[in-house]
């Protein structure tokens, strides 16, 4: 068996990827961030005929590439839409980061995104974190990404994805609880 794997999940705003730069400063670990994955998926000539195919050619830009932008104005107000799109986008995703997976044992590593589950990823993780926030707290400090809230899982049912929770305040009182839950996630490293 291999290094462990750690899930890093919760909604949109909670500090996942603080939480992950914080274990990176702390420890040797490989990261795959899901939402930079996604990007160069959306980057894949296939995938950007499919998209302009169900969604029409407005949802690329003049370049011929797909912009998020304009994508996400769409799929984050449709279900089916975003449906859509999750089939298009979800199984390459999963693919790449199977590929990563195989390559990178001789370290522990973080799985990071919103959508660990919903892609099928969470078996590949020995424990799953999940950073939690209020949803006052999430408005205040990421009010720019309120629109994709409404399109995720509940906060109850992120919970009940959690080996370990690390609740952000968002005031500084964290730091020392993400570093030590580093301390025993990595132990060894």
């Amino acid at each position: 068996m291999g290094m462990p794997v750690i899930g890093l999940t919760g909604r949109v705003g909670v500090g996942k990827s603080w939480v992950l730069a914080q274990w990176v400063s702390q420890v040797d670990i490989w990261q795959v961030e899901l939402d930079l994955v996604g990007h160069e998926v959306l980057r894949m000539e296939a995938v950007i005929q499919k998209i302009g195919q169900r969604f029409g050619d407005g949802v690329l830009d003049k370049d011929g590439q797909v912009d998020r932008k304009r994508l996400g104005g769409i799929v984050f107000q449709d279900e089916g839409a975003r449906n859509d799109l999750n089939r298009i986008v979800h199984p390459l995703i999963r693919q790449t980061v199977t590929q990563m997976l195989a390559g990178e044992r001789t370290r522990a590593g973080v799985i990071v995104g919103a959508v660990i589950h919903e892609i099928d990823l969470a078996q590949y993780c020995d424990q799953m974190v999940v950073v939690d926030a209020s949803d006052e707290d999430i408005e205040r400090y990421a009010p720019q990404r309120a629109h994709i809230r409404h399109a995720q899982a509940s906060r109850d049912w992120y919970l009940g994805q959690a080996d370990h929770r690390i609740v952000n305040g968002f005031d500084g009182t964290v730091q020392e609880r993400v570093r030590t839950l580093g301390a025993v996630l990595f132990k060894g490293q």
